[in-house]
């Protein structure tokens, strides 16, 4: 007999952003130290937009205008991706593996700063906005985890980056990263 374990959501994009991390050529252990940072960050923890639904569901909202309230009142707030993924899942508007409008896009440049950005998608294109927000600034990225520091950068900190002024951007879609574990939950519990 199988045994499952749950994980929430939580659970589930930390593994998901350090999978990302590490399958974009940082190190298991800096990826999750990242991951935490990222996440614990009392300054910008907030303003990452875990998994991209809740804005893929808002620019459809016309088509389905009352997918949110099929969501049970009793779920808690912090499980509710679960189940909009799920409704999301089953209409025409999601896509397996595709980047949307908003997705949080992560950037490490130089190895020395952690910005955060956006996707842009229009009619004609889809690319990374060049500019974002740096919210960690790293030191001893090319040595161990263990000497590697992170230091959350204040939202205060007026320093606006623009990407295309590095030379080295490693970027990743965390928004997608997300998405596509819940995908994956999705196909395991289907089985």
């Amino acid at each position: 007999m199988a045994s499952h374990r749950l994980l929430g959501v939580e659970g589930l994009v930390r593994a998901a952003m350090t999978g990302a991390f590490y399958c974009s050529g940082i190190d298991v252990a800096k990826s999750a130290k990242l991951v935490e940072a990222l996440i614990e960050g009392e300054e910008f923890g907030a303003k990452i937009a875990l998994t991209g639904l809740d804005e893929l569901l808002h620019l459809h909202r016309k088509k389905y205008p009352k997918a949110d309230r099929r969501i049970p009142r009793n779920v808690p707030l912090v499980e509710r991706p679960f189940y909009l993924h799920q409704i999301l899942r089953d209409s025409e508007v999601y896509e397996k593996d595709t980047g949307i409008l908003l997705d949080q896009i992560i950037r490490v440049i130089d190895g020395r700063y952690v910005v955060l950005t956006a996707l842009v998608v229009t009619d004609e294109e889809c690319y990374v906005d060049p500019r974002g927000f740096a919210l960690l600034e790293i030191e001893n990225f090319e040595k161990s985890s263990k000497e590697m520091k992170l230091d959350c950068l204040k939202s205060n900190f007026s320093k606006h980056i623009e990407s295309e002024l590095y030379t080295s951007v490693l970027t990743v879609n965390i928004s997608l990263a997300t998405r596509n574990a819940l995908d994956a939950v999705a196909d395991e519990r289907a089985k």
